[in-house]
């Protein structure tokens, strides 16, 4: 069973993050993934390979990587003036590119003499015809190839004979073209069908003109001519992007209308017809100008530096005039011109003697992966990109349901870039390898993987909380799209990191990693949140593995868990009824409390206006208090043992009887004089006055005491 599922992706130069069902990536190290990292190499010998076509067999689907390599010619598609139009099947299973001349000659009235011996008429081209080309190039996508296209004249298909075409009485030259108004009608009408199967194409070369359509040998190659059928490529193939290989730097000039001599300058921008148009050098490094490719080898070089950074450059590696291996052909200097100029595709076919001479060279280079190799193997690796995983880190274990992150580099050692958009993918298989988990869109873009640059990504994939504990591995595919092949989609333009066992050919697809579900580790239950007379309180535990993982659960409600506010007086007291006071729960106002307010006390009878002694209040303590000291008093006025005088004494204590009674009107409460005690509250008056009896009594048998000594 496959599922879908979510993944963003980050790339150091682009960083993005997947937010994760339990949280951010939990608190672990990414771990290395254990992958070799060590760059592939083929351990068997490649002189072989140059003398016999089948030796390429042994190649491995790394080299079917597309848009890079050797390219191989597997045959021509020649389409004729009639409705007999059948399509080829042109494929290779040693490279992903092969090449195919498209010969339009019938179409031509250069072929058709009229009466007079002239050019006769040339023709549209048929529906049969397009139809043709457009099953062909779709074979070439189910073949799992891509195609260099070049449109041709040549009837022979092999250079312009002395029989071929018309001459032309003015320059003494043939002719084999259509008019150039029916060649510009053939462009216009191989428009869809080119822009329909543009991924299949890696390059349409300019061609039409000359032999071989190589733009030479014929009275048609003009620089107008040549100019007019580039821009209406360019114009009939903007929709899909595709790119238009001219033969020349020349050629890129005369189209911009620009010296020869200012071409560095000529730096074109995404967007623009210009930033598409490329350059196929069939004399490739074969002397110093690579017969006459070049006006100067320096300064155009410099100026292929830029433009095929985003462009195909190659063609047929030759030899010089003398039939040897040129300067420019050895090291250091192809390398370091390969490099320059991006190199991506060279003929297999032509030239072989040049690839022995490669062969019989040992690479120059040390510390790497190919110190010891020859150099033929070298270019053969490094034609076009080529990627290699150096690194790759992630959680090594995990929980269903957890955010996966996959930290891998990638550096692309080739001489060249990855010049079309291809579409990225993930799967998550299960130990027995069946896929668990796609995501056809990971939104990672392999072109920024650039010629001798190390790039750190990050891929962030959220993983489903249903997913079963065991082991698991990370595959990521980098692809054109699909193709059909008996009747079974498959993957087309697969792209192979150059690494040890990282390949699945299942899949189509490179491995990143592996890693395994775990079951949780839980801690004990803590307490987060209090429970409340009216909602439940919660408990939580943490997964000792990954800390970011908790569960919470609820408990139960505390009845007796209030938080009342203030006692507010619903019902007030009276002197005949006792009143009543309520607090209200805060968590609750359902939940209440209700308490009594005792009677108020009677009221105080009114004071005798009549009666001037303050201090008698009434109360009995009071009246007690006056007959003591008056008892006290005569006791010591009639004592006649006394010697001594007692009249001070007496004096002092009437003196304390008179503030006793005066002290009704001061009442000391809670420290504060002059402070009205409240109604009914006579307990001050009993202690301050019981204070003072005793200390008069006291005093009273002191003075008894003195009187009688």
């Amino acid at each position: 069973m496959k599922k879908t599922f979510n993944v963003a992706i980050t790339v150091v130069l682009a960083l993005v993050m997947m937010a994760a069902p339990c949280s951010v990536f939990a608190e672990q190290s990414l771990d290395d993934s254990g992958i070799d990292y060590s760059d592939a190499l083929e351990k068997t010998s490649r002189n072989d390979y140059l003398t016999s076509a089948n030796a390429y067999d042994s190649m491995d689907a790394l080299y079917m990587n597309p848009g890079r390599g050797f390219y191989w010619w597997p045959g021509t598609l020649t389409l004729r003036n009639s409705s007999g139009n059948n399509p080829i099947n042109p494929k290779s299973e040693k490279s992903s590119l092969i090449y195919l001349p498209v010969n339009l000659y019938d179409f031509s009235g250069a072929y058709h003499p009229d009466a007079t011996g002239g050019r006769g008429e040339d023709n549209e081209l048929t529906q049969s015809a397009l139809d043709a080309l457009d099953k062909t190039l779709k074979n070439i996508r189910n073949n799992n190839n891509q195609v260099i296209l070049r449109f041709i004249y040549d009837k022979s298909n092999d250079g312009v004979q002395a029989d071929e075409g018309i001459l032309d009485p003015a320059t003494n030259r043939r002719i084999i073209e259509p008019e150039q108004s029916m060649i510009l009608r053939h462009i216009e009408q191989l428009g869809p069908v080119l822009n329909e199967n543009a991924q299949a194409i890696y390059t349409v070369q300019i061609g039409f003109y000359g032999s071989w359509g190589e733009l030479h040998s014929s009275a048609m190659c003009t620089k107008e001519n040549i100019k007019g059928a580039l821009e209406k490529l360019l114009e009939a193939t903007r929709t899909s992007d595709l790119r238009i290989s001219v033969r020349t730097p020349q050629r890129y000039a005369d189209y911009l209308g620009i010296n020869i001599g200012d071409i560095e300058n000529a730096i074109s921008s995404p967007g623009e017809d210009a930033y598409r148009v490329a350059v196929f050098n069939d004399g490739y490094l074969g002397n110093a100008t690579d017969w006459g490719t070049f006006t100067d080898r320096a300064r155009e070089i410099n100026w292929l530096s830029t433009q095929d950074l985003h462009n195909p450059y190659g063609g047929e590696a030759i030899l010089d005039q003398y039939g040897r291996p040129s300067d420019v052909a050895k090291e250091p200097n192809v390398l370091a011109e390969m490099f320059k100029t991006h190199t991506s595709y060279i003929s297999h076919t032509w030239n072989q003697a040049l690839h022995t001479y490669w062969a019989s060279q040992t690479y120059s280079g040390t510390g790497d992966e190919f110190e010891g190799t020859n150099l033929f193997q070298y270019i053969e690796y490094h034609l076009g990109y080529r990627f290699v995983l150096r690194d790759s880190r992630l959680y090594k274990q995990i929980e269903s349901g957890d955010t996966m992150p996959v930290n891998y580099k990638i550096e692309n050692v080739g001489f060249g870039n990855l010049l079309y958009p291809v579409g990225s993918c993930v799967y998550i298989t299960d130990k027995d390898g069946n896929v668990i988990l796609q995501n056809d869109d990971i939104g990672i873009d392999p072109r920024d993987y650039t010629t001798q640059e190390i790039v750190d990504s990050t891929l962030s994939i959220a993983l489903p909380g249903d997913l079963p504990l065991g082991e698991y591995s990370i595959y990521i595919q980098f692809k054109i799209g699909d193709r059909i092949v008996n009747g079974e989609t498959k993957p087309y333009g697969a792209i192979r990191f150059a690494n040890e066992a990282t390949w699945n050919s299942s899949l189509e697809a490179n491995l990143l990693g592996t890693f395994s579900v775990i079951d949780h580790e839980w801690g004990e239950w803590e307490k987060t949140k209090d429970p409340t007379c009216s909602a439940a309180g919660e408990e939580q535990r943490v997964c000792k593995i990954n800390s970011s993982h908790t569960e919470t659960r609820e408990t139960a409600i505390d009845e007796d868990a209030h938080d009342f506010g203030e006692w507010v007086v619903t019902k007030p007291a009276t002197q005949s009824e006792e009143g009543t006071e309520t607090r209200t729960c805060k968590n609750d106002p359902d939940h209440t409390e209700t308490r009594t307010i005792p009677k108020l006390p009677d009221p105080q009878p009114e004071d005798d206006p009549g009666d001037t002694d303050p201090a008698d209040d009434g109360s009995e303590s009071t009246d007690q208090l006056r007959d003591a000291l008056e008892d006290t008093s005569r006791e010591t006025e009639d004592d006649p043992g006394s010697n001594r005088d007692a009249g001070p004494v007496h004096t002092n204590i009437e003196d304390a009887g008179q503030t006793l009674e005066k002290g009704s009107d001061v009442i000391v409460s809670n420290g504060t004089e002059n402070d009205p005690p409240p109604t009914g509250d006579t307990s001050g008056s009993l202690i301050w006055g019981a204070v003072l009896l005793a200390s008069l009594l006291a005093l009273a048998g002191a003075m008894r005491s003195f009187a009688s000594y």
